[in-house]
C-alpha cells in the first residue's frame, strides 16, 4: 500500500473515488458526495422522501408544515411584546408578594402605579401583533380586567375604551386597602392572573420569534426583521 506525503493510497482512493481499496468501500468518494449536493441531487431525493411522507403519513405532513412555518409578526413587534410581558410579570410580583404589606397607602401606591404603567404597555404592544395565540391572551387578559372592574373602581383605577388603566391617585389614597389587597395579594387574586397571562404573552412571543427566520418548505430561507434577533432591537 503506498502513501503519499504519509497519507494511505486507500485513503486517497476513497477521497477521489476509486472504489477498489483495501477497506472494502464501495460508497463513493467525499468529492462525488460534495458534488450530489451542489448538483441538487440530494435535495431532489429529499423533496421525494418527504412526499413519501406526505402520502403515507397525515400526522407527519402536519408537524412538517407546523415546523416550517413562518410568524406573521417580525421580530420587533414580538421584542417589545416580550419585554413589556417581563416587565408586567415583575410588577406584579411586587403586589403578589408585597413585603411591605398594605396598611401604608403610599408604598402600595408606588407598586400599583407601576402595575397599571406596565399593564398598559404589555396591552398597547400585543394589541400590534398579528399572532392568534397572542391575540388570544390578550384578550383573556382584557377581559379578566373587565370582570374585575367595578373592585378596580373601588380603589381608582378605571379602564378606557382601548382597555388601558388609569389611576385616581387621591382616590386611591382614601380606598380601602382590604380592597386593594384582595386585588393583587396572593396566588388568587386579579393581579396573580394578569401575571400569568403575562408570563404566556412572554412565551408566545419568544416561540413566534422563532418561526420569524426559518427555512420554509421550498428550501428558501424566510424572514420577517432583516437581523433575525429577536433581541436585536433591545442591543
Amino acid at each position: 500500500m503506498a502513501n503519499y506525503f504519509g497519507i494511505s493510497s486507500d485513503s486517497v482512493g476513497i477521497l477521489f473515488g476509486n472504489t477498489n481499496v483495501s477497506s472494502g468501500s464501495s460508497s463513493g468518494s467525499i468529492l462525488s458526495e460534495y458534488y450530489s449536493i451542489k448538483s441538487g441531487a440530494y435535495k431532489k431525493a429529499l423533496r421525494a422522501y418527504y412526499a413519501g411522507m406526505d402520502k403515507t403519513d397525515n400526522n407527519t405532513k402536519t408537524n412538517i408544515k407546523t415546523d416550517m412555518s413562518v410568524s406573521k409578526d417580525d421580530t420587533r413587534t414580538l421584542a417589545a411584546i416580550k419585554n413589556s410581558a417581563d416587565n408586567m410579570k415583575d410588577a406584579a410580583d411586587a403586589l403578589i408578594n408585597n413585603k411591605d404589606g398594605y396598611e401604608d397607602s403610599e408604598k402600595v401606591l408606588s407598586k400599583v402605579r407601576n402595575f397599571v404603567k406596565n399593564y398598559n404597555s404589555m396591552i398597547d404592544e400585543a394589541g400590534k401583533s398579528s399572532s392568534s395565540t397572542i391575540n388570544n391572551t390578550l384578550k383573556n387578559v382584557l377581559n379578566n380586567t373587565d370582570i374585575n372592574s367595578r373592585l378596580l373602581a373601588k380603589i381608582g383605577i378605571s379602564i378606557g375604551e382601548d382597555g388601558d388603566l388609569s389611576i385616581d391617585e387621591e382616590k386611591f389614597k382614601k380606598a380601602d386597602m382590604n380592597n386593594v389587597k384582595t386585588l393583587f395579594s396572593g396566588n388568587g387574586s386579579y393581579g396573580y392572573s394578569v401575571k400569568v397571562k403575562a408570563a404566556m404573552l412572554s412565551y408566545q412571543s419568544a416561540n413566534e420569534a422563532s418561526k420569524s427566520n426559518t427555512y420554509n418548505a421550498t428550501g428558501g430561507y424566510s424572514y420577517n426583521y432583516s437581523t433575525g434577533d429577536i433581541l436585536s432591537s433591545y442591543i
